[in-house]
């Protein structure tokens, strides 16, 4: 029987989305025990998951009080928080994962890990104190997403390949109260058989009270509540919420149905629900668990398909632009309800927003363009693009079978794209030629020495932009780089070039990949016309 620690320094939502970790876990190994570690603050989301042995947590407020408070001596502080780390600390751990990789969570993942046998998933520190990744896979959470413009791999996609288990949810990862059961189904039948007076056969769409800001959510709720097929049901899972949702009920002179719980009832309301009209939160994760379809929105574009929801099936209707005026949003919101109650088979979304399902393929969760009419944006074509490279440079798996499919009609806009990718291609492969010319001519002689250092940060200068697909490969040469540790100079310098060889082909994997679109553009425009000239590597 394997003892697993999972280490989830974060808040509610996070710790619920670990319930999908947990899930694969236990389906491959039912006997295994895992056990958490986190903040106090957030024992009520972890208190209703299935499949935990046991829950230790830190009292992060009485840490800091103590620490903060010029009248005690710091070490009343640290005897605190050590005394919170000792149950867990006295077990002996098969497994170690590291679900928050940020800085404390990898000193604490250092800290446990005491025992020869046990093995770390996630960001640690070594003995020498240089920060470690357990996998490839990490680096793009920690590194990259800050500066992508979309995650192409769902992060719960990168923590299942992180510690080798695959995707299963058909385990029951969420604990239902049966008491909390049977007084949600009496209160949602008595609303749906006063509601039959009003409108006919209503769907009840569940809306969390911090869905958008208050004017937005005015406009919503009033869209719901004149819509003939829609009913506003108002959820609110904490004092400060309760308190927004009365005034608003109060603005709409009673109409709206507010639903007060906790995390321990909030599952059973959830299941009476018909949709969930959502945004980034606990619910979100909690609603995919259950399988509650729901309908995501996403107002900035800059956060598109970085932690979205995740049940197949579901829509995401997301800004392409930076601004989108309110009434165009509610038009594309009632075309994206109709279209999800299947009252039309083709929805008319304006070009300021764009529609999305969620899918399955090889590399697990993904995101489906709905509405072919419109311009295919960058962001998503960098998500597909990105989404094909990393499945080769990772996995050695295709994600895009068609190339000719992901362009958009008239190709401008993908060209336009394609030939921003390659110029950075080029740059770069010019660099790594530029470094491996500089690193075969160097003789242990300052010259040769310092030439072959400055070509070296050139190329790194060269490999720091997010914004293009040379990030990825870019990334992983970097972290290779800062994990040798030779003595001997010459070995460091063989290590290099041979890390430079495999920079080297996975750039080259990129070229093959954009050649491939090229050609789809050509097909689509003119079979002659030839936009790039190739490169040889």
């Amino acid at each position: 029987m394997k003892k697993i620690l999972l280490i989830n320094l974060k808040g509610h939502h996070e710790i619920i989305s670990s319930t999908h970790l947990i899930n694969a876990i236990i389906y491959q190994a039912p006997d295994t025990q895992i056990s958490l570690l986190i903040y106090q603050e957030f024992n009520s989301s972890a208190a209703i998951l299935n499949n935990v042995h046991k829950i230790y947590t830190i009292d992060r407020a009485a840490i800091t009080a103590l620490h903060k408070k010029l009248i005690y001596s710091k070490a009343f502080a640290y005897d605190a928080f050590f005394d919170a780390l000792g149950p867990a600390y006295e077990e002996s751990w098969d497994e170690i994962i590291n679900f928050s990789n940020d800085k404390v969570s990898s000193y604490l993942s250092s800290f446990f890990l005491k025992d020869n046998h046990t093995k770390i998933h996630g960001t640690y520190f070594d003995k020498t104190g240089q920060l470690q990744y357990s996998s490839n896979w990490l680096m793009l959470l920690s590194d990259l997403m800050p500066q992508l413009p979309s995650l192409p791999i769902h992060f719960q996609n990168i923590f299942l390949q992180t510690i080798g288990r695959k995707e299963n949810n058909s385990i029951n990862g969420i604990a239902i109260d049966e008491t909390n059961n049977e007084i949600a189904y009496l209160k949602f039948g008595k609303i749906r058989k006063q509601l039959a007076n009003q409108k006919d056969n209503a769907k009840l769409i569940g809306i969390p009270c911090n869905f958008a800001r208050p004017a937005v959510m005015k406009n919503v709720l009033q869209l719901l509540l004149n819509t003939s097929f829609t009913h506003p049901v108002l959820l609110a899972t904490c004092q400060t919420e309760k308190e927004k949702a009365h005034l608003l009920n109060r603005h709409f002179t009673g109409q709206l149905i507010i639903i007060e719980d906790d995390f321990k009832s909030l599952p059973s309301t959830l299941l009476n629900l018909d949709l969930l009209l959502s945004t980034e939160g606990p619910i979100k994760y909690l609603a995919d668990l259950l399988e509650i379809p729901a309908i995501e929105v996403i107002t900035d574009y800059k956060h598109a398909f970085q932690q979205q929801t995740t049940l197949k099936g579901n829509l995401i209707l997301t800004a392409t632009s930076h601004q989108i005026s309110d009434s165009v949003f509610h038009l594309n919101l009632l075309e994206t309800l109709r279209f999800f109650f299947n009252l039309t088979t083709t929805p008319t979304i304006s070009t300021e927003e764009c529609l999305y399902i969620v899918e399955r393929d090889s590399l697990g969760i993904t995101y489906k363009r709905i509405i072919d009419s419109a311009d295919l944006n960058f962001n998503h074509l960098f998500y597909l693009m990105a989404r094909h490279l990393l499945g080769l440079i990772l996995l050695n798996r295709r994600t895009i079978d068609s190339f000719f499919a992901i362009t958009d009609k008239t190709s401008a806009q993908t060209a336009k794209w394609h030939q921003e990718e390659m110029q950075a291609v080029l740059m770069l492969s010019k660099k790594i030629l530029s470094t491996l010319k500089s690193l075969r001519k160097v003789d242990g002689g300052a010259p040769s020495t310092s030439a072959f250092v400055s070509a070296l940060d050139k190329l790194l200068d060269e490999s720091d932009n997010g914004a293009h697909l040379v990030a990825f490969p870019a990334l992983f040469f970097k972290m290779r780089l800062e994990t040798l540790t030779a003595n001997s100079t010459m070995t460091n310098l063989k290590n290099i070039e041979q890390l430079l060889y495999l920079f080297k082909k996975e750039i080259k994997i990129i070229i093959e990949a954009l050649t491939e679109l090229e050609e789809a553009i050509s097909n689509k425009t003119n079979p002659s016309n030839n936009y790039f000239p190739n490169l040889n590597l």
